[in-house]
């Protein structure tokens, strides 16, 4: 299932504790907590995060930030499930 996380309301942080230190360090540089125009979705199954996406919308563009798919999910189609609601949104 793939979920909208919103900033303001503390979840990123779920995302945090999902990830590998140093996948969460890499990602950390790019995420803009104060963007507007900043997208998160998480993809999640029975509550555990496997993966996330990080976008920016301007005008009739979207520009990927970030895609993260832990390690032992990655191949299973999980980054293309994102992607594809990137294209959708």
């Amino acid at each position: 299932m793939i979920e909208k996380i919103e900033i303001n309301n503390g979840k990123i942080y779920e995302v945090e504790k999902s990830f590998p230190q140093k996948l969460w360090k890499k990602a950390k540089e790019y995420i803009t907590f104060e963007n507007p125009f900043t997208q998160y979705y998480v993809y999640k199954q029975e509550e555990q995060i496997l993966g996330f996406i990080n976008y920016d919308i301007l005008y009739e563009r979207a520009e990927l930030i970030y895609i993260v798919v832990l390690e032992e999910y990655q191949n299973k189609g999980i980054g293309q499930k994102l992607i594809e609601y990137m294209i959708k949104d």
